[in-house]
């Protein structure tokens, strides 16, 4: 992938953003709440695998099963601002899992395919009027975004619209990988060199204040929004879904991974009513789903990377258990490997 990967000092960098700087307001950070772990996930919607074919009575009998804990003030929302940073990081520095480990991902966003996907959202909503409202993580995928929007831009593939980054982590992680240019690949240093940074496109606006992001609900104009949290468990994504997901001229796209259980997979999944923030909606915006920005490799790219080692076992321990147990049978058939799924409190002996 042509973008910057400040992997170098990025764990440094990181250590610093736990703690805001002095000048900086708490509030700033506390709009980014609540752990997107998937293996940790508080369920605050219902999980809906089968949402498709489930009746609307259903459905709102589930999400009334989660009310109680949907029901959160924003002061206790802000409170676990720190856990949903430890999260975020945490999912940038793990290593590879399972989590595709049954499937190939079709439309990898370095490809022209999932280039030509996102130009087609984007063009899309904006000839309907209406808002792409991206949920995303703070590390490194709102700066994929930008770097694939600013170069969609620059290629005329798609118009000057605005765009909102709705996250003071996210903006203060763009401002590292601002400061280590020394660690971008040619083509991001030869954009830099010319002015046209994704960094600082035009249109591109840091969204810092509580008072500014509320603005974003009196846009009139087409323009996408990127803000936090990535499974729509917490954060600013919450109050844009709730301007936008009852509009069908928007687009809701999903740019990561949803754990079952959050109110992401909930809609992705196709749940046709959900609850945010207290109150139930009926999804009828647009839901769109790009694969290829994930960081964690799917089957293909997996048995590539095990495809210099001939391990006596191999334990699958991370990832739902459906990917999970696919993956191991598929290793079993393609390399003949003695294969592990092991549950939760299960022991092994290893000679």
């Amino acid at each position: 992938m042509n973008e910057p990967q400040p992997q170098g000092s990025i764990e440094e960098a990181a250590a610093r953003l736990m703690t805001p700087p002095p000048e900086e307001t708490t509030e700033e950070v506390k709009e980014e709440a609540v752990s997107e772990s998937s293996s940790e996930t508080t369920i605050e919607e219902p999980e809906t695998e089968n949402t498709n074919e489930v009746s609307s009575d259903d459905e709102v009998k589930a999400t009334d099963e989660v009310e109680e804990t949907e029901e959160v003030t924003e002061e206790q929302t802000e409170e676990s601002a720190t856990a949903d940073e430890l999260a975020e990081l945490n999912e940038w520095l793990a290593q590879s899992s399972d989590r595709y480990g049954d499937l190939v991902i079709p439309t990898k966003i370095n490809g022209e395919e999932g280039k030509v996907k996102l130009a087609d959202i984007v063009n899309s909503t904006v000839k309907a009027g209406g808002h792409i409202v991206v949920p995303s993580f703070a590390l490194q995928r709102a700066q994929e975004i930008l770097y694939h929007m600013n170069k969609l831009l620059l290629e005329g593939k798609i118009p000057d619209i605005p765009v909102y980054l709705d996250s003071p982590m996210a903006i203060r992680i763009t401002e590292v990988f601002k400061q280590h240019r020394e660690l971008y690949d040619k083509e991001m240093t030869q954009m830099v060199n010319q002015d046209r940074s994704p960094f600082d496109f035009p249109g591109l606006k840091m969204v810092q204040s509580t008072e500014e992001s509320k603005q974003l609900n009196f846009l009139t104009k087409p323009a996408m929004i990127i803000a936090g949290s990535g499974m729509c468990t917490g954060g600013r994504i919450k109050h844009h879904l709730v301007n936008n997901i009852t509009r069908p001229e928007s687009t809701i796209l999903f740019v990561g991974y949803q754990a079952v259980g959050t109110l992401g997979r909930s809609i992705v999944d196709g749940i046709k009513k959900v609850r945010i923030l207290g109150q139930r909606y009926p999804v009828q915006a647009r839901i769109a789903e790009i694969t290829g920005f994930s960081a964690h490799a799917d089957k293909s790219e997996l048995l590539e990377w095990m495809s210099g080692i001939n391990p006596r076992r191999v334990f699958i321990v991370h990832g739902e258990t459906k990917s999970a147990k696919e993956f191991g049978k598929f290793l079993r058939q393609e390399r003949g490997w003695k294969v592990s799924v092991p549950m939760y409190g299960e022991s092994a002996a290893l000679d």
